[in-house]
């Protein structure tokens, strides 16, 4: 589900488009929740910030206004409570600069979604990230996806399934491979 308008990012828009395809192979498809551009805007705006020269130290120590709470309380209450949550950027060219965003993993809690949330914005405005935006030159704009992860809480910490690994697609090929491995 993509909340708002404008851009998603490149992941988000690959694993929509994919998404049918994988279910049909029989590979689970966590749930998950596109904020676009214009989401992310709002927050940004509600905290106080014009757009003109956001850092990310701003963005970190910003304080997540009502209307934005609010909206991720209802994006949390579609996920199992406690459960651990990835926080994933969302970038215009993401995957010519894989790692230049944040990924958070979370519990299904409200404060920890928040932050999450504005880690993973903060890392937008990382000097760095604006920096290799204009080598690059991917353009600009971001979403922010939420999915649900495959594990358990123990002892308060996150765990995932003993069988795990990762799908890697080319967005500039359209190809890809699957790595799956035992453990992390």
């Amino acid at each position: 589900m993509v909340l708002g308008k404008g851009e998603v990012g490149d992941k988000a828009r690959e694993l929509m488009r994919k998404r049918e395809f994988w279910e049909r192979k029989g590979f689970l498809a966590p749930g998950s929740v596109v904020l676009a551009e214009d989401v992310l805007d709002e927050i940004l705006i509600e905290a106080g910030f014009d757009g003109a020269g956001v850092t990310e130290e701003e963005v970190l120590n910003f304080e997540m206004g009502e209307k934005a709470r609010q909206m991720l309380v209802e994006i949390s209450s579609q996920f199992e409570p406690g459960k651990p949550l990835a926080i994933r950027s969302s970038a215009v060219g993401d995957a010519r600069g894989t790692g230049m965003y944040k990924t958070e993993v979370v519990a299904n809690e409200l404060e920890r979604v928040v932050t999450g949330v504005k880690k993973v914005l903060a890392s937008y405005f990382k000097r760095g990230a604006k920096e290799w935006r204009e080598a690059v030159g991917t353009g600009e704009g971001m979403g922010v996806l939420i999915q649900e992860l495959v594990g358990n809480e123990i002892d308060n910490g996150l765990t995932t399934s003993a069988l795990s690994g990762f799908g890697y697609s080319s967005t500039l090929a359209g190809e890809g491979y699957m790595n799956i491995a035992l453990g992390l």
